[in-house]
Formats: structure tokens, C-alpha cells, sequence
């Protein structure tokens, strides 16, 4: 279709100029990175100070591909009930039963420096959310173009990041800080495509801890 359709082919990774080569694609292939809109963003100052309580922070549809139970493990593990330190993660929607199993570990961990913030957000609240950050951590199993990181770094926000799939070509740049991701497995799409398709990538929990600390304490 694309061969007899169209007259060029617009990838938003270097590495897909090769996939799609491969796969018999023989028009013009050119890169365009990512789109995203992020003039809020780049109109507010660049972060030069942190917050008091310091504040960790994810915004992601809650699936467990996701990642945000390893998110909420790791930084009470590290930082426990700390009143100077938060963590806030919001997604517009999710699977229930993660959220219920989030809210069920703030609840055991009778931890009041967690906030869980479900629903959308107004582009002017979800910017000021992102603001309001000491620290954006994402660090999915499996990413598509990963659009949160890059909005975090426009804010000059430090970013830790799965060192996997598209959050690799981030990684190669020195604005993310990287965590190994190489613990395989079979990617769940069930709630999509009613099987498992491929293969997702986890983070070792102690890893992320220790780069939480780091950017804490740094």
C-alpha cells in the first residue's frame, strides 16, 4: 500500500527507516521526529530549584505495563512516610483492579505521601501537575513514542526512564536517566487484542530505588 499510495514514508525513529526498508517498503523513507505540542510547556521557566515536600511524580493510563505498582514499591521502600517527599501519579483511566491493588498498598503502608489523582486533566491543570514535579519517572515495560518524557525535559525536569523499546532512543541522549531493562516478558494485550502478542521489558525494583535517591540527593 505504501509502495503504490503514497510518495514518501515519514518515520519518527532512525531505526524504523531499516524496519520498514526490510519490509520491502522502496519509496523515500525520511525521519520526523516525534510531534507533540508543548508551547505551554516551553513558555514556563526552566526548573533551577526544587520543591519542599520534593516531589516524584507519573502520568500514565494505569495497565501494569505501565509500571506504577514497581513506582509505588520503590519509592516507599526507599523513602517510607516521609513528609518531605511525595510521589503523584495520575492517569486519565485504567484497569481497576491495579488501581484497587495501588490504593490497597498506600492504605497497608498507611502512607500519606502519596497522592493517586484518577481522571483527565484540563490541559492547563495538566501542565501545572507536570510543573509541580521535582522528578518525572517513567518506567514502563513497553513504550510506543513515549510523549510524557519528552514534555518533563521541556520543563528542564530531571527524568528517569526504562532504558527499552522507543525509550531507547531517549536514552541515547543526555537528558534521561536510563535504567537497564532487560527482564523479558510475554507482553499481556489481552485487555486489546484478547491474547498476549511479543514480549515486554521490566526493571530491576533496587535499581530504581537507588536512582531515586540519586536524584533526591543530587
Amino acid at each position: 500500500t505504501l509502495n503504490k499510495e503514497f510518495d514518501a514514508v515519514l518515520v519518527p525513529a532512525p531505526f524504523l527507516k531499516k524496519v520498514y526498508k526490510k519490509s520491502g517498503v522502496n519509496i523515500p523513507i525520511f525521519l520526523l521526529p516525534c510531534g507533540i505540542y508543548i508551547d505551554d510547556l516551553l513558555s514556563m521557566p526552566i526548573k533551577d530549584k526544587k520543591n519542599t515536600p520534593f516531589v516524584f511524580g507519573c502520568s500514565a493510563t494505569f495497565l501494569p505495563r505501565k509500571n506504577q505498582e514497581i513506582l509505588l514499591n520503590a519509592f516507599l521502600n526507599k523513602f517510607g512516610n516521609n513528609k518531605n517527599i511525595k510521589l503523584k501519579l495520575h492517569g486519565r483511566y485504567g484497569d481497576i483492579k491495579l488501581i484497587n491493588k495501588l490504593k490497597k498498598i498506600i492504605r497497608e503502608k498507611k502512607a500519606k505521601n502519596v497522592e493517586l489523582i484518577l481522571g483527565p486533566l484540563e490541559q492547563k491543570n495538566y501542565v501545572n501537575f507536570l510543573n509541580s514535579l521535582d522528578c518525572y519517572v517513567l518506567v514502563s515495560k513497553g513504550e510506543g513514542f513515549s510523549i510524557t518524557p519528552r514534555e518533563s525535559i521541556s520543563l528542564g525536569i530531571p527524568t528517569i526512564i526504562s532504558n527499552n523499546t522507543a525509550h531507547k532512543e531517549l536514552a541515547q541522549t543526555p537528558f534521561f536517566i536510563p535504567l537497564k531493562s532487560k527482564i523479558k516478558e510475554p507482553a499481556d494485550y489481552r485487555w486489546l487484542f484478547g491474547k498476549y502478542c511479543g514480549y515486554n521489558f521490566n526493571i530491576i525494583q533496587k535499581d530504581l530505588e537507588q536512582a531515586l535517591e540519586e536524584v533526591y540527593n543530587n
